[in-house]
Parts: C-alpha cells; structure tokens; sequence
C-alpha cells in the first residue's frame, strides 16, 4: 500500500474516534422527541377547540329551538284567545257560554330543562377586552369574587331555569283545561237540544233559566270553573311567553361564545307588533267573583286568589 493510501485511512478513522456525541446522537433524539411532542400538542389543541366549537354549537342550537318551541305555543294561546278577546260580560254564566267550542290541533310542550343547565346566573361570555382585562386582574390579581346578583333577582328573570318549567306547565294544564271542557260543552249543548226538542223550543233562544232547568248543575259548575281557569291562566301565560321571547336572546347570548359560532350569528329574535297580537296580550275583564264565589260554592278571598295569577316580576 503506497504512501498515500495510509494517510488517507489514517484521516478517516481519526474522523470516527473523534466523532460528536451530542451531534450524533443526543441531538437528533431530543429534534425526534419534540417534534412528536409539537406534534401532539398540536392535535391537542386543535381537537379542543373542535370539542369547544361542538358544545358551543349545540348550546346555540337549543336555544333557537327553546325560542321556537315557546312561539309556537305563544302562537297557539293567541288563536285560542281569538274566540273570546274582546270579551266584556263580567256574569260567569254568561262568560261561560260566550267561549265557544275551542279546536285544537296541538299536542303539549315537552322540553328538557336538563340541557339548558349552561344559563347561568351571570353573563360568562363575548364581554368587550377591556373588560375581560378588568376581570382577568380582579379574579388572578386582587382576587376579589364576581358580584352576583340576589336569589330574588334572579328569580324574576329568565336566568331562572324554575320560571321557565312554571310556564311551560302551565301552557300544558291550559291544553288539558281546554280540552276537558270541550267535551263538557258537547255535553251541555246536547242537553240543551234534547230539550229544546221535546218543548219544540228554538236553542237559539233559550235563557238562562231555561239552562238551569234542564242542564245538571254537577256539569255547569266544573264548565264554569274550567271556563274562568283557562281565561286567567291564559292571560298570565301569553305574558309570561311574549317576556320570554323579548328577553332569553339576549340571555342565552351571554352564556354562549358566539364567536365560535359565526362573527353574523344571533339568536333568532322576534318582534310582534301586529295589532291582532298587541290586543290578545290585554287581560280580559275579571269576572265578577261575588257572583263566582256563589256559584262554586267558595269564600270570596279564595276565588278571587284561585282566578287571578300574580306575574314573577
């Protein structure tokens, strides 16, 4: 082997034994280590904020069908009333028979309250930065506690999760009361014609003493009583949903970050000016309880307090 040849061998082998360790193999470990760490954080990252788009959503999308659930029902207590607004008897007899056959085509409302457990007692979300940074240094720097409203407070809002069940209840006992006293009408009527038959009397010129005569009183009493529950509940319910749909978007808003939903998305919102609809919200003249309390039997305190609901604001 010449001269040339050995130093060229000697040079490579020094070239091994003197070769970097952290180069060869610490560093290409720890570039290997955190790219897959960078890797994971990544996918973690990305599939949080997948899962948080998800709830937000989902949050959005209850509360437009909650509002679209409540006009429906707003909708429906509108064209019951129809058949009696602008009532002005204060007779409970008379009242009683002045609301016709009532049609209905509606089943009751069933919502789960359970979902909506994200309405909080206090806005949560889409507050302006300036404010976000007032509240980042009170809660991680003064550590003083958000201010809360009372329990009173809250309980005369929509926040209130109990007003809303309270509502929806009472929409659903008016479908049954409308019902139920659409087959004591039924009764009643046929009552009435078969006598009407065997007088030769015209129905449509019967008095009230004609009724009281041939109509049992165990059918007049719970027609009357389910005539005058069903007004003044109604009345307290229209208000109650016509408060809900002006005020919960707003509400719902405050709960949900509506810039993971869309920079343009709202809450869907409705405003009724119609005269038709501004009329039904007027409650119907109260009936004369003095009258009433006689006729069902009651003290005056108590039929007064039985047919008269207070509103929770």
């Amino acid at each position: 082997m010449n001269q040339d040849a050995l130093v060229i061998a000697r040079s490579i082998l020094e070239l091994k034994q003197n070769g970097d360790t952290l180069k060869d193999y610490i560093f290409p470990f720890f570039i290997a280590f955190f790219s897959a760490l960078l890797g994971a954080g990544v996918a973690y990252f990305f599939n949080r904020r997948q899962e948080r788009f998800r709830v937000e959503r989902e949050r959005f999308d209850l509360a437009n069908k909650l509002m679209s659930d409540v006009l429906s029902g707003l909708n429906t207590l509108v064209s019951i009333k129809s058949n009696y607004i602008g009532m002005t008897q204060t007779g409970p007899f008379e009242r009683a028979f002045e609301v016709p056959i009532i049609m209905l085509n509606e089943r009751g409302l069933e919502i789960d309250i359970s979902k909506y457990y994200f309405i909080g007692s206090i806005q949560t979300c889409n507050f302006p930065l300036w404010q976000k940074i007032v509240r980042w240094i009170n809660r991680e720097v003064i550590r003083t506690e958000i201010n809360k409203p009372s329990a009173e407070d809250i309980g005369k809002t929509w926040r209130n999760l109990m007003r809303l069940v309270a509502c929806i209840n009472n929409y659903n006992y008016i479908m049954t009361a409308v019902a139920k006293r659409n087959e004591i009408d039924k009764d009643i009527k046929h009552d009435i014609q078969h006598a009407c038959r065997q007088l030769n009397a015209n129905p449509r010129e019967v008095s009230k003493e004609f009724v009281l005569r041939h109509v049992d009183g165990a059918k007049l009493i719970p027609y009357i009583h389910l005539t005058e529950f069903v007004i003044s509940l109604l009345d307290h319910v229209l208000k109650e949903m016509d408060s809900f749909i002006l005020e919960f978007p707003e509400i719902a808003e405050s709960n949900i970050e509506m810039k993971m939903i869309g920079s343009r998305a709202k809450v869907v919102r409705v405003f009724n000016d119609k005269p038709a609809y501004l009329a039904s919200l007027i409650p119907v003249i109260h009936p004369n309880f003095e009258v009433l309390s006689g006729i069902l039997g009651m003290d005056l305190e108590a039929t007064t307090r039985t047919y008269t609901f207070s509103n929770w604001y």
